[in-house]
């Protein structure tokens, strides 16, 4: 982890825990890519050797393999090398994060918001597909990616939400006392109920514009009382709030609400037992 020597500038304290790039990310993306071809042009081989005449798509669909996986291993390769010098520190009062363009650091009492995944923009929903790993949002709104390629990634999430824990419930419970909301991306927790924005609907838009502008710009808020949740399931996806006589419950998807760590104590708290 060239990238992150000299990190006690930082400032974090005493170093706890390195996580550099994963084995399984070093290896194993060359070792695929270097397979590629060779397993291409075996296959063009015994196509010309033992297809017969008559199955002539065969033997076209191997050439095409044979010359597509050249570029597929550069597809690979190149996606191995833009993790090159990937690797996170944890001290104990924060986090050190190096990538191919630089070192960020972030004390655990600067996290804002923790994700599931990784995005481009705002928020998962906006922009491109979001990736694995994880993201860490500071005050300021810096950004520090948690790729997959890190050795022992489950661990230093593990850590993140630990610590993160300690700082962020305490003022979320300040603010349900205060008689304010605490926001949760779409969500919001009140000390009445679970509120959720979602863009507004219009069936007869849809009908005029011909399915170009059936969602309005604005959202529109639903809110639910606790005591019309019966049970919350906490799996693995996405937090179930289960709602008795309704044929739907509520799916709250993990990767898609920052902070969902949070939410869920709070949810332990304010919400129905668990089932």
């Amino acid at each position: 982890m060239s990238l992150l020597s000299g990190t006690e500038a930082f400032g974090l304290g005493a170093l706890q825990a390195e996580h550099g790039r994963s084995f399984r990310d070093a290896v194993l993306p060359p070792l695929v890519a270097l397979l590629v071809p060779g397993a291409a042009a075996v296959l063009l081989v015994l196509a010309s050797r033992y297809v017969p005449p008559t199955e002539r798509e065969t033997f076209e669909k191997a050439w095409f393999l044979f010359l597509v996986a050249p570029l597929a291993s550069l597809f690979i390769l190149w996606r191995w090398w833009r993790n090159r010098g990937v690797g996170a520190q944890v001290f104990e009062q924060g986090l050190v994060v190096a990538d191919r363009s630089g070192v960020q650091a972030c004390r655990w009492d600067q996290v804002s918001a923790l994700w599931a995944s990784r995005f481009e923009g705002g928020a998962p929903a906006y922009g491109q597909q979001p990736q694995k790993g994880y993201t860490v949002v500071r005050h300021d709104g810096v950004k520090l990616e948690l790729p997959p390629a890190l050795a022992r990634l489950e661990r230093l999430a593990d850590r993140l939400h630990s610590e993160t824990l300690r700082w962020m419930l305490p003022w979320a419970l300040s603010q349900l006392q205060a008689g304010a909301m605490v926001p949760f991306g779409p969500y919001t927790v009140g000390s009445r109920g679970l509120t959720v924005a979602a863009p507004s609907y219009s069936l007869a838009t849809m009908v005029l514009t011909g399915g170009a502008a059936g969602i309005g710009s604005s959202n529109e808020l639903t809110t639910v009382p606790w005591n019309a949740f019966s049970a919350v399931r906490f799996e693995s996806r996405w937090i179930r709030l289960k709602r008795p006589g309704l044929q739907t419950d509520w799916y709250i998807v993990r990767s898609s609400v920052p902070n969902v760590h949070v939410l869920e104590a709070l949810l332990l708290q304010l919400g129905p037992r668990s089932a």
